[in-house]
């Protein structure tokens, strides 16, 4: 065997192992959609559109895009712990925002006051929303609080 014929038979293989593995990956879908998909709806796919859904993107960013002030500052809890542990953080999908460690603005996604309460020790999160004024919503599974 020639060495013009061992590179074309090696070419060959990688070009149909290439071809094979992106086919079973779905590598030229992914491509096309990522192509003709902007951000957002990205994100809404992979996040979720409404309070119902996990980590409620839509709410966040319409809540985020509605705030009035210079710099955007909240502080953002999850109270659903997700399969997904793989995904980051809400927080880092917005530019620009700030944590609100002092708690003063504070989101809470996933939250249902029958069932959580109003004391969240028990939840990871050191606040008593009694002492936070509850901004109506309307959206069941979100709550937005400001610090009295």
């Amino acid at each position: 065997m020639t060495k013009k014929n061992k590179k074309f038979k090696s070419f060959f293989v990688f070009t149909l192992l290439f071809l094979l593995l992106s086919v079973h990956v779905n590598f030229f879908k992914s491509i096309y959609l990522l192509s003709f998909r902007g951000y957002d709806e990205r994100m809404l796919r992979t996040y979720g559109f409404g309070c119902e859904i996990p980590n409620a993107y839509q709410f966040l960013k319409r809540r985020i895009d509605e705030d009035t002030r210079e710099e955007k500052s909240f502080y953002i809890h999850n109270l659903y712990t997700s399969a997904r542990y793989w995904y980051p953080s809400i927080n880092s999908l917005f530019l620009n925002l700030k944590i609100d460690e002092s708690k003063e603005h504070l989101i809470l996604l996933n939250y249902h006051e029958e069932y959580h309460g109003l004391d969240l020790k028990n939840f990871n999160l050191d606040v008593n929303l009694n002492d936070y004024q509850k901004k109506p919503l309307g959206i069941p599974g979100c709550a937005y609080f400001i610090k009295k």
